[in-house]
């Protein structure tokens, strides 16, 4: 659908004192789902103490704001409401079909990987068809070569399972294995973001003892510390860290103030509130 322009005054290239408006549906969405953008141009002269000014300056100011209710089945009552519309206005989710997202349903593996992958390059464009994963290539295309027997290079989540493989964010459910059907703890969940945020270092690099420099939380799990936060997750557990990490940098709460809940289930909606806090999505930006 072409957008719609509202201006007051020319603001095309060099006019000044004058805003620019237009409402269109991002592509491939239905309807349902709009952004506005905005945007100012503003002309100033620079005047020196001798009121001697110089020539007209003009600055431009532009911004888009993202109207909402996308989907048919997350109304604004919903817990994850913001957290879901960040997620479709950055690009990383369409929804499970074209009006719904389906908060309730559990993610898979081959979801996740998909979410992740996304959250990294930003762009779904920019997840490699092909690539290596250690010293081993791949290639994500008819006739290709897929390094899961699981996971067919024509699979739609062929190339992000991949792309998460080679930056060792998540290397499979078993040697030659993905399991991208299976579906995920939040234990599972807090290792394979965890990872993802300090990708490409993989495991070793999510520490075992860490102080947060913006949330001013710490924690220890190297084994019988005192110094851990989740007492279903505790030092010596091969998951503090994961768990702990996220906790440490604002991305999770746990199920409790003192629980993470480390075998439930996570859901679509709980994944939403993982990545758009993992990677810092925001739903207005100037």
């Amino acid at each position: 659908m072409p957008a719609t322009v509202y201006n007051i005054g020319p603001c095309g290239p060099g006019a000044s004192n004058c805003y620019a408006m237009s409402v269109s549906a991002a592509a491939g969405r239905p309807a349902p789902h709009w952004d506005a953008t905005f945007q100012e141009t503003v002309s100033y002269k620079s005047c020196g103490e001798l009121e001697t000014c110089g020539p007209l300056n003009f600055r431009t100011h532009a911004w888009t704001l993202h109207v909402g209710d996308s989907f048919t089945d997350v109304p604004r009552s919903q817990p994850f409401y913001q957290k879901i519309e960040t997620l479709l206005h950055n690009g990383i989710t369409l929804g499970c079909s074209p009006t719904q997202f389906c908060p309730g349903e559990d993610v898979s593996r081959g979801q996740l990987a998909t979410f992740v992958a996304r959250s990294i390059a930003r762009l779904t464009a920019a997840v490699p068809v092909s690539g290596t994963v250690g010293d081993q290539p791949y290639d994500c295309s008819a006739g290709g070569i897929s390094l899961f027997s699981d996971v067919a290079p024509t699979d739609a989540f062929c190339k992000h399972i991949h792309y998460v493989a080679s930056l060792n964010v998540d290397g499979g459910c078993e040697p030659g294995l993905f399991c991208p059907d299976a579906s995920l703890t939040r234990l599972q969940m807090a290792a394979v973001v965890a990872k993802a945020i300090v990708e490409p270092g993989g495991d070793a690099a999510v520490p075992s003892v860490y102080t947060d420099a913006v949330t001013g939380r710490f924690y220890n799990c190297d084994p019988g510390s005192e110094n851990f936060h989740f007492t279903d997750v505790p030092p010596g557990d091969a998951f503090c860290r994961h768990a702990s990490y996220l906790w440490a940098r604002g991305v999770i709460a746990g199920c409790s103030p003192t629980e993470f809940c480390p075998a439930g289930d996570v859901t679509r909606a709980e994944m939403a509130k993982f990545l758009v806090n993992a990677f810092n999505f925001k739903l207005y930006t100037p």
